[in-house]
């Protein structure tokens, strides 16, 4: 057999595992979570890669907007506007199409975020609002005391040849008016602004989709650059919520039942306590998109099951679960180290094996693997030639999650990368859960001397035996 010319592939062969398979052994409390339980979503949240640099919002009774003790909602004025933009309180070029605004910062925009004083030491919202309209201007509220403001400058300086300057705060949001682009207030507190609609109604809004969505509860704005939205509502309103989107109507009863509870368990984990909010509206936790397909029939699987979740030793389980488990789960200890947690073991189900979604994988030539690498963060120290990627371990509970990865360069660099979730994240694919192989494109000599072009995954030597690439 001769080789006239050889290009190495890497392939892939993956069986995609999402979040995890929770372990069937579990104790279930009842009425541990019911009313007077909230939850505290991140709704549009920049440290969890949601951008958002203009919110646009409707509510058709109008704007409550005040403070927030963390669970309740504290009213301070109303707006009667039903539709509005809020943006950062910086300068920004805003641009409003069929009810929405989009817009970033920029100097040479539309918004000025530098206005002039014209008068303070307002007590209430609507004496300040009454000065604002007869003076031209607009009311600022920094959640003790209302200032009346006017102009629109770019710049402290600029706005100082017209009066005493007002300057942007870090954190402050500026509310306009989506009809008429008017600047209805300026928030310049050191907390969160909070606000929900008038008469209990649920608010419209666009955060990153093009469809704009009714959610419940009452909302937290603030701006780290961007908009910064937490969505704060009860328990329960929050899981039926959830069931619309992550199990919707085509499952059993029985099967919905039982995740509702999961799906109320997964809040009380407060994985994202670190940054003020328990959940996340993305599958990092559970999907969230308010009342976005909410069914009736789901709301009534809800509340049969009101106050239930799952519980390990008295405590509320960390709660993982899949829409695709390509036949077997991961334990945790593989998934990201440490010690065991013994409900989240390896669980071989093996009639999943060919749901949609299980099974995926990623060719690759070998000049595209080497720039793809190269793409990669987590292999910013290799810098040669890549010559070899080798799973070196394997999930010790039994399932085929990689473990421990290596990847070499013809400098002889070597990353190694620890634990399926960082492994998949490092690699940018869908699941830790894949194996590699090597072949080359080779021209075979027939017995009538014809070539054809056949891909070996490896090859014989002189004594017989065969070697994979």
């Amino acid at each position: 057999m001769r080789h006239i010319k050889s290009i190495a592939l890497l392939l892939l062969c993956v069986s995609l595992l999402l979040p995890l398979m929770l372990s069937v052994q579990k104790e279930t409390k009842a009425d541990a979570a019911g009313e007077g339980n909230f939850v505290r979503i991140g709704l549009a949240v920049p440290e969890n890669s949601s951008t958002l640099r203009v919110a646009s919002m409707n509510c058709d009774a109008g704007f409550r907007f005040g403070s927030s003790t963390g669970n309740a909602f504290v009213s301070r004025f109303e707006l009667s506007e039903t539709g509005i933009a809020i943006i950062p309180d910086r300068n920004y070029s805003v641009q409003v199409n069929n009810g929405r605004a989009t817009g970033r910062a920029s100097d040479s925009g539309n918004y000025g975020a530098y206005h002039v004083l014209v008068s303070g030491g307002y007590s209430s919202y609507s004496a300040a609002k009454s000065a604002a309209a007869a003076s031209g201007g607009f009311v600022a509220y920094d959640g003790s005391c209302y200032e009346v403001r006017k102009g629109n400058y770019f710049s402290k300086e600029e706005a100082a040849k017209n009066g005493t300057a007002t300057e942007p705060v870090s954190g402050g949001v500026a509310i306009l008016d989506l009809q008429t682009g008017k600047l209805l207030l300026e928030y310049t507190g050191t907390s969160a602004l909070a606000f929900c609609g008038k008469n209990e109604r649920d608010v419209l809004i666009y955060t990153n989709s093009d469809v704009q969505k009714s959610y419940p509860g009452f909302f937290e704005i603030s701006s780290v650059p961007n908009i910064r939205i937490i969505n704060v509502l009860e328990l329960e309103t929050y899981v039926k919520c959830v069931m619309a989107n992550e199990i919707g109507t085509n499952q059993t009863k029985e099967t919905r039942r039982a995740f509702s509870v999961l799906v109320r368990t997964v809040p009380m984990e407060h994985k994202h306590s670190a940054h003020g909010y328990d959940v996340c509206s993305s599958s990092c936790c559970q999907a969230y998109m308010g009342n976005y397909r909410r069914d009736a029939e789901n709301d009534s699987i809800v509340d049969s099951t009101k106050g239930e979740y799952v519980a390990y030793r008295g405590k509320p389980i960390v709660c993982l679960y899949h829409n695709s488990n390509g036949g077997t789960s991961c334990s945790s200890v593989a998934a990201w180290g440490g010690e065991e947690i013994p409900y989240l073991v390896s669980v071989a189900l093996p009639e999943n094996e060919n749901n949609p979604g299980s099974s995926w994988q990623k060719v690759f030539t070998k000049e595209e693997f080497n720039d793809y690498i190269h793409s990669r963060s987590a292999f910013s120290a290799l810098t040669g030639t890549i010559e070899e990627m080798t799973i070196e371990s394997t999930d010790p509970y039994g399932s085929s999650y990689v473990t421990l990865l290596s990847v070499k360069d013809s400098k002889g660099n070597v990353v190694y990368t620890e634990n399926a979730m960082p492994i998949r994240g490092a690699l940018g694919v869908q699941s830790g859960n894949f194996t590699l192989s090597y072949t080359m494109n080779a021209p075979i000599v027939n017995a009538d001397g014809t070539v054809t072009q056949e891909q070996a995954e490896g090859y014989v030597d002189a004594q017989g035996e065969y070697h994979a690439f």
